[in-house]
């Protein structure tokens, strides 16, 4: 039992470790994209039309960031960490979603 709490808390570990390198990657990518304007607001070409998709795809990322960041500080094996991990997977999911519907729209 003991063995399987220790691999469930390096899942959790390298599940946060992921989903923090790829927020961050994501983020810096979003900024580097050629956008437009609209209004006040600098969208990148590929949301073009889909600026709801846009936000959504920026905040899932930031909820992906905060919650793998927030899991990492905490370190160790509790619920708390746990649910970190698992709420940036979600996020993550989140934004992969709204990629794909971009892509595929």
């Amino acid at each position: 039992m003991k063995q399987l709490l220790l691999a469930l808390a390096a899942l959790n570990s390298s599940t946060a470790k992921h989903n923090l390198h790829f927020s961050t990657v994501l983020g810096i990518i979003l900024c580097l994209l050629p956008g437009e304007s609209i209004g006040e607001n600098n969208v990148p070409l590929l949301f073009h039309g889909h600026l709801i998709a846009f936000y959504a795809c920026v905040i899932s990322t930031v909820f992906t960031f905060t919650g793998s960041f927030t899991a990492l500080m905490i370190g160790d094996d509790s619920k708390t960490s746990r649910f970190c991990a698992l709420y940036s997977s979600v996020a993550m999911a989140s934004t992969l979603s709204s990629l794909v519907y971009v892509l595929l729209v």
